[in-house]
């Protein structure tokens, strides 16, 4: 097995030859084996010939000298001292979701262990310079995940991709991160401690390029076709309307995965994105409950596995509620889930809507310093839960 797989290696990392001249490769010599013992004793003149109609003559001299320069076990041990795995289509390890891909990647390298078991893959993408709101939802969102068995699936970035996957973990969930470098170089550098935390945290960090690669826009977007073809649905939070965030978008509905958006107010440019989505027919996305049933209903799950992790949901379905919450409708379990510093913020809240400045003020008076952004995630997740009420951009009041 090791054997073939040191030609496997080499074909994955011929230059100029993608899924598609692998597949006429194939075609044309029968095995990875037999192409390399043809190509490695190739002169210039027959070399051509060889690759005739797969590739032209200079492509062709680039693949015999990449090839007579190949270290074929040396290449394959080093690869395997680096504890990084290399996946084709014929090993059990390789992603079922990426098999239903039009063109499947002929070759995945893996640093870590991809989550094993019958449980939904979800990505959560979006702007790398996001606001607060937008890294206080990436939280939530990728937290609720993270409890819910839920594995979460995105491109490690700075902004919502990374400080979701971060969340992930905290909930006890895992994550996969996919790179447009070798799985062995981190980018950015400024995810040094994600990246090593994704790695103890039982998930894996997988790409298409060989490791030692530095990132490069070239493999960008091809990167982005892994986490959509890895995911069975895409959440989007916080994007511009020209964003870099609607290639994988785009990708995800030409393999037909269903995208998901969370709304934001209508004058804020990095919810343009967002807001354009819904537009266009995208599923909202009002909160982490939300999402989980909607992708719960898509695969026809009627619950999530929880591992253990918790002895109840924090949602429940309820058949009439005072609040008026329609029958069935989740909601989530307030008592459970509010923390010391939210019930703090929750209890300067009444019916008369009060600014982020007034509360800052009350809570100084009362010896307790919270900066701003900290009170304005407190106050988002309070919204969330259904405790508070956003009004007018910057104030807030208690739910009745």
């Amino acid at each position: 097995m090791d054997q073939h797989k040191e030609y496997q290696l080499w074909m994955q990392q011929l230059p100029a030859v993608g899924e598609r001249r692998i597949k006429k490769l194939l075609s044309r010599f029968g095995s990875e084996r037999e192409a390399y013992e043809r190509l490695k004793t190739a002169g210039e003149q027959t070399v051509g010939e060889l690759l005739s109609g797969i590739l032209n003559k200079e492509q062709a001299e680039c693949v015999r000298m990449f090839t007579r320069k190949w270290q074929l076990k040396e290449n394959y041990e080093r690869l395997r001292e680096q504890e990084i795995s290399f996946l084709t289509e014929e090993d059990g390890a390789y992603p079922e979701r990426l098999r239903q891909m039009e063109i499947p990647p002929y070759g995945l390298y893996v640093k870590g262990k991809l989550p094993e078991g019958e449980r939904a893959w979800a990505a959560v993408i979006g702007a790398r310079e996001c606001s607060s709101y937008g890294s206080f939802l990436a939280q939530a969102f990728g937290r609720r995940l993270g409890e819910a068995g839920v594995v979460t699936v995105s491109g490690m970035a700075r902004g919502v991709d990374g400080t979701a996957q971060w969340a992930a973990l905290e909930g006890g969930g895992k994550t996969v991160g996919v790179l447009g470098s070798g799985v062995d170089v981190c980018y950015p550098s400024s995810n040094r401690k994600l990246y090593e935390r994704i790695l103890k945290g039982g998930g894996a960090l997988v790409s298409l390029a060989p490791p030692g690669t530095p990132p490069a826009k070239s493999l960008f977007p091809r990167r982005n076709q892994i986490v959509a073809g890895l995911s069975d649905a895409l959440l989007v939070i916080e994007a511009r309307q020209r964003s870099g965030t609607f290639i994988t978008v785009d990708m995800a509905l030409e393999q037909g995965k269903n995208v998901y958006a969370v709304p934001g107010r209508i004058t804020d440019r990095l919810s343009d994105g967002c807001n354009m989505l819904l537009r266009q027919g995208a599923g909202i996305a009002l909160s982490p409950e939300d999402f989980l049933a909607e992708v719960s209903l898509l695969y026809g799950r009627n619950s999530f596995e929880w591992e253990g992790r918790r002895e109840k949901s924090r949602g429940k379905r309820n058949e009439k509620k005072k609040d008026g919450r329609a029958e069935g409708e989740q909601t989530w379990e307030a008592a459970d889930i509010i923390d010391e510093g939210e019930k703090r913020v929750l209890s300067l809240l009444d019916v008369t809507p009060k600014s982020l400045d007034e509360l800052l003020a009350e809570l100084k008076r009362q010896g307790q310093e919270l900066g701003l952004s900290e009170l304005t995630s407190k106050l988002i997740l309070l919204c969330l839960k259904g405790e508070a009420v956003q009004i007018g951009g910057s104030y807030g009041i208690r739910q009745k």
